[in-house]
C-alpha cells in the first residue's frame, strides 16, 4: 500500500495584518501538473526459501516461480547450504548470505522445506534484530526425528546390506551433523524447541500423513529401495503415531510447544518427499499475503 502524504499549506496573510492560518489541503485541487499523489517507495520485501536435507536451491525452483508470478515485487531468493555443516552454522551462514546480497535490512519472510523449516528458524533465533515478517515451514522435523536417533554404525550397515541398487551413498549421508542435531535428546534440539515456545514471530506450520506402511504412492519397483527402508525404519520408530514417511506428525506441528504464534494445518495421504499440492500452496501464499501486508 503506497502511504499518501499530504503536507498542509502555510499561509501568511502579513499584506492584511492578519494571523498565520492553515489551509485544509483537503480543499486544495491539484492542477493538471501537480502529482496526484505523494508516495514513499517501499524497498521490496524478500522470500527466502530453505530447501531440505540433501536437496539443492534449484529443487525449489517450482515454488520459486510460483511465488515470483503471485508476489511480483517481492524478490525470492533459495540459497544453496553446505550439509557438512551443523544446523547453526547454516543459520549463520544464511545470514551471511543476506548481509553480502545487502538483504539483511529488509522485510522478510522465511519458507523452510523439511530440514529447512528448522535452518529457517534457528537464522532467526541467532539473529533476532531480523525484520523477519512471518516463518512457513513445510514438513520440518520441528521437535527433531526419532528417525535420527536410529542413525547408529550398526543401522547404516544394516541398510547398506539390504541394498538393492547404488543408493548405499544416500545411507552415508544419513550419519552427518545435521541428522545428529535433529535427534530429540540432542542439546541443540533441546535449545532449539525452547527458542521455538518463546518465538514472537507468526509462523504457519503445515504437517504431512500417510499409512503407518511405506506409502502407497509408489509401487516397490518404482520406488528408490532407500526410501522405502526409511519408510519401513520411519513406521518401526513411530509405532502407531501418525508420521509422513520420514518426520513425526507431532514433530511437524510442534505438538509439545505451546505458542499462540503458530498456526498448524495438516494434510493427509501426502508423504514427505511429495511437492506442496495447489492447497498447501494456496495456504502458503496466503499467509505470505498477510505477513507482508503493505506492500
Amino acid at each position: 500500500m503506497r502511504a499518501l502524504v499530504l503536507f498542509p499549506v502555510l499561509t501568511c496573510l502579513t499584506a492584511c495584518g492578519s494571523s498565520c492560518s492553515i489551509i485544509n489541503p483537503g480543499s486544495i485541487e491539484p492542477s493538471q501538473n501537480s502529482p496526484r499523489n505523494y508516495s514513499v517507495q517501499r524497498t521490496p520485501p524478500v522470500i527466502v526459501l530453505f530447501h531440505g536435507l540433501y536437496d539443492k536451491a534449484s529443487d525449489l525452483n517450482t515454488i520459486k516461480n510460483q511465488l515470483e508470478s503471485k508476489f511480483p515485487d517481492a524478490k525470492i531468493e533459495a540459497f544453496q547450504r553446505d550439509e557438512q555443516q551443523n544446523i547453526e552454522e547454516q543459520a549463520q551462514k544464511t545470514y551471511q548470505e543476506l548481509k553480502t546480497r545487502e538483504l539483511h535490512q529488509r522485510d522478510l519472510v522465511f519458507v523452510g522445506v523439511s530440514a529447512g523449516g528448522v535452518v529457517a528458524v534457528e537464522t532467526l533465533n541467532q539473529h533476532p534484530e531480523l525484520a523477519v515478517k512471518g516463518i512457513i515451514t513445510y514438513h520440518s522435523p520441528l521437535e527433531g526425528s526419532r528417525l535420527a536417533a536410529l542413525v547408529t554404525n550398526e543401522t547404516m550397515n544394516q541398510l547398506k546390506s539390504t541394498m538393492k541398487e547404488s543408493r548405499g551413498s544416500l545411507v552415508d549421508q544419513l550419519n552427518t551433523p545435521v541428522v545428529q542435531n535433529l535427534t530429540p535428546e540432542a542439546s541443540f534440539m533441546q535449545n532449539f524447541k525452547t527458542n521455538l515456545s518463546k518465538i514472537s514471530v507468526p509462523m504457519f506450520v503445515i504437517a504431512g500423513e500417510i499409512n503407518n506402511n511405506p506409502s502407497p504412492k509408489y509401487s516397490n519397483s518404482a520406488k528408490p529401495t532407500a526410501q522405502l527402508l526409511l519408510e519401513m525404519l520411519t513406521a518401526q520408530s513411530y509405532h502407531n503415531c501418525a508420521h509422513d514417511g520420514l518426520i513425526g506428525k507431532n514433530s511437524q506441528l510442534v505438538h509439545s510447544i505451546h505458542n499462540d504464534n503458530i498456526e498448524r494445518f495438516t494434510q493427509s495421504n501426502v508423504d514427505h518427499w511429495a511437492e506442496p499440492d495447489i492447497d498447501a500452496m494456496n495456504k502458503i501464499e496466503q499467509h505470505i499475503k498477510v505477513y507482508l501486508e503493505g506492500y
